[in-house]
């Protein structure tokens, strides 16, 4: 088995070089080229390096604000306070 650090903000069909892991030869082991396959996810999309998540709100939650509940990528969830007559949510610390 081997480990390969897959970078953040990795691009599909990017490649990650993986040093002395390759063919064996005489001057020693090559180095291991992987190409990168991103799939993507079925509530994120990617926005150069952000992840951007769609998150339905009511008409009186957009005119008037709210506290919501966001969803993270590992699954936890945040509170994010969307402002009134405001098109992001600011999230909280």
């Amino acid at each position: 088995m081997i480990d390969v650090r897959v970078p953040a903000g990795i691009k599909d069909g990017q490649k990650v070089r993986v040093r002395g892991k390759g063919q064996p030869s005489p001057a020693g082991n090559g180095d291991l080229v992987v190409s990168v396959s991103v799939q993507p996810h079925p509530f994120y999309t990617r926005d150069g390096d952000n992840l951007r998540i769609h998150v339905p709100v009511t008409f009186p939650e957009a005119a008037l604000g709210a506290d919501i509940e966001v969803p993270t990528i590992d699954g936890d969830k945040v509170r994010s306070v969307f402002r009134r007559g405001r098109r992001r949510a600011v999230p909280c610390g």
